[in-house]
């Protein structure tokens, strides 16, 4: 295999990836809000609801989620590899605790000075949950880099597979393993995480000591 097709790889996996990090950072970001700091009936179920897809085994819903995707006509587009990650259980759970955490007298304070909901929670609350973000944004950021099996499913050309699923191509069982370039391409794999990590992990960091270590 050349560099120019792992190069089509890598961009697939670096776009997939981004994509469903900021779309999860949104989506999360907007349900967390209606559910943290609004009071309206059914709240507490449906943030139950919520917690309770943590409990479903991923494998369980390829099948279910393939048929949808097949039937939008997504199977072998970016959509499929994209579409399905845009929200999360998980998501909304690590943002539900840092949202509770800033007083409601910022959310006054910020009324009274004319601000709308979104106003407040792009300009207030958002900044005041970096750490918990970046959190998300990372472990997001790595979920999808990983991902293995939904990318092989939905895809069927070789020029829209992400790096997971490419380095089967540098495996053969007749001509056998191309270690060399299986050795480089898995340690180039690594370099995109550890950018990530770099960029957030003061804010990671942050979000362990403030929310994970809470007594």
């Amino acid at each position: 295999m050349r560099a120019a097709p792992f190069g089509r790889f890598f961009l697939n996996s670096l776009f997939v990836s981004g994509a469903i990090t900021l779309g999860q950072l949104a989506s999360a970001s907007l349900a967390t809000f209606a559910l943290a700091r609004r009071e309206f009936p059914g709240r507490r179920l449906f943030f139950g609801f919520f917690i309770a897809t943590l409990l479903i085994p991923g494998e369980i819903t390829i099948i279910p989620a393939y048929l949808i995707v097949r039937t939008f006509g997504w199977v072998d587009t970016y959509f499929a590899l994209i579409v399905p990650f845009l929200s999360s259980g998980f998501a909304v759970f690590l943002l539900h605790q840092a949202f509770l955490t800033v007083p409601k007298e910022f959310e006054d304070a910020a009324a009274l000075d004319g601000a709308a909901e979104l106003q407040f929670l792009v300009r207030i609350l958002l900044p005041v949950s970096r750490p918990a973000l970046g959190s998300l944004a990372l472990l997001t950021f790595i979920g999808a880099w990983n991902s293995y099996l939904w990318p092989l499913v939905v895809t069927e050309r070789t020029e829209m597979r992400p790096v997971q699923v490419a380095l089967r191509y540098f495996m053969d069982a007749d001509l056998g393993n191309r270690w060399p370039q299986l050795m480089a391409a898995s340690t180039l794999i690594v370099v995109p995480i550890v950018v990530v990590f770099v960029l957030v992990q003061r804010h990671f960091v942050e979000g362990l000591t403030a929310y994970g270590l809470k007594g």
